[in-house]
């Protein structure tokens, strides 16, 4: 069995990926298998549709299949997934009638997009990628955003996915940057995730692992060579975001996708960065500049070790729950957005009981587990070398954050999500101030 077999053997949406130069060819036994009898809408916006959505229809039409008008997207201003254009492609699907299911040509968001209104109306579809940009095409759920706060909503993932590694390497090479920096950021997640394995907080699955963290530095090898049009050094960067989400179908969480680096992205999309030029950063810009700063973070929390006798300080320096609700209120301006950060925040803050059990199990396990965080990770030099190559922005001013602004980036980051991360393990051993504070100097 194949790596990408035995992903697909525990996913729970996703049945056929092709992935491969001129695979497009293809698409109509794809659609044909997994949507059978089914008419095709296809879904892009005015870039997409000239790259691949218009031999897409083709395709389809040629084959036999029944094709509707499709709905292309201006391309500027570009499509956003928010509610207004998810409405939009689920009023064309039920236009379409119960037999239409949607072919997303696109990247992220068009693949939201058509992955939520899908979802809403319990239709597979298929998606047809343009650019190895992010890992959300094979996920179960999509980001869209509602009365200005973006959140994952939940959703299946495409029934198919089809990447014709041709189509992708004619994508603008940002594109394809933030997709390298996207899957670059599982190195830390993975390291993330070994934490919270350690602590008691969230088990590594074997399986999961297997077809993600164990590949990944192979995927990841060849920045250079995507630079420069190489198109195995493409496959293999599409290959391991689809894997990712195909983990995140086997599981229905995130974890092995992101870690504390995905947090610092979801503050920075909260306060509404801007590029110097005034455009938003993409999502693998804004996880990018967060892996480096929470692989220089697990740098430092682990270059001093945390041994039983550190543990009454740590108590003595953790806050009552009031101080604590006080001090994550002073972080966010006043809203419901707010309250909801709060009920969060709060609801992964320990007893004093709890937190000693925990801190004695960090000293116990430090040796260990500082040697396996040390092993997963590339060194923060490595990975800033290898985002210089790829393209990727490699300091926080590229994205419209100011150096000295990453302390307090780091602080909120820590309060948004339940998931166990490097964050949470520096507030309560009393170090994330400190190795926030040296974020600021690193660049």
């Amino acid at each position: 069995m194949t790596l990408i077999e035995q992903a697909l053997s525990t996913a729970t949406d996703t049945r056929e990926f092709l992935v491969g130069p001129g695979v497009i060819t293809e698409l109509d036994g794809l659609f044909k298998r997994n949507l059978p009898g089914a008419k095709a809408l296809v879904v892009s916006d005015e870039t997409t549709w000239r790259v691949a959505g218009e031999r897409v229809r083709d395709n389809l039409c040629r084959a036999g299949v029944g094709c509707l008008e499709p709905l292309i997207f201006p391309a500027e201003p570009a499509p956003y997934a928010d509610t207004d254009f998810l409405g939009r492609v689920r009023e064309a699907l039920e236009t379409g009638g119960p037999d239409a299911r949607a072919v997303a040509v696109g990247a992220g968001t068009i693949n939201d997009l058509c992955k939520r209104a899908s979802y809403e109306l319990e239709r597979p579809y298929i998606c047809v990628a343009t650019a190895a940009s992010v890992d959300g095409y094979a996920s179960f759920g999509a980001p869209i955003t509602k009365d200005g706060f973006k959140k994952t909503w939940p959703c299946s993932a495409p029934r198919a996915i089809l990447a014709d590694s041709e189509i992708l390497l004619t994508a603008p090479r940002s594109l394809t940057a933030s997709g390298y920096a996207d899957l670059a950021a599982k190195i830390p997640g993975g390291a993330d995730w070994i934490i919270a394995d350690a602590l008691g907080e969230h088990p590594i699955r074997k399986d999961v692992w297997e077809t993600t963290q164990v590949p990944l530095l192979g995927w990841l090898d060849n920045p250079a060579g995507l630079a420069a049009g190489d198109a195995k050094a493409m496959g293999d960067l599409f290959t391991g975001l689809a894997m990712t989400g195909f983990a995140m179908q086997t599981m229905h969480d995130s974890r092995p996708a992101s870690g504390a680096e995905h947090l610092f992205s979801h503050c920075w999309e909260m306060i509404d960065v801007r590029c110097p030029d005034g455009t938003h950063p993409s999502h693998g810009d804004k996880v990018g500049i967060g892996s480096l700063c929470t692989t220089h973070m697990m740098e430092s929390f682990f270059s001093r070790r945390f041994s039983r006798s550190d543990i009454d300080a740590a108590m003595a320096a953790y806050p009552s729950p009031e101080a604590r609700k006080a001090s994550i209120e002073a972080l966010f301006a006043p809203g419901p957005m707010r309250d909801e950060i709060v009920a969060t925040a709060m609801g992964k803050f320990i007893s004093p009981e709890a937190l000693r059990v925990r801190l004695e199990r960090l000293a116990d396990v430090w040796d260990t587990l500082a040697a396996k965080v040390k092993d997963r990770l590339l060194p923060f030099a490595e990975l800033r070398r290898r985002f210089e190559e790829a393209g990727c922005p490699t300091r926080p001013e590229q994205i419209g954050v100011a150096p000295e602004d990453v302390l307090v980036c780091a602080k909120m980051a820590q309060t948004i999500r339940k998931r166990y991360t490097i964050l949470d393990l520096a507030f309560e051993t009393g170090r994330l101030d400190s190795i926030s504070a040296e974020l600021a100097h690193i660049w």
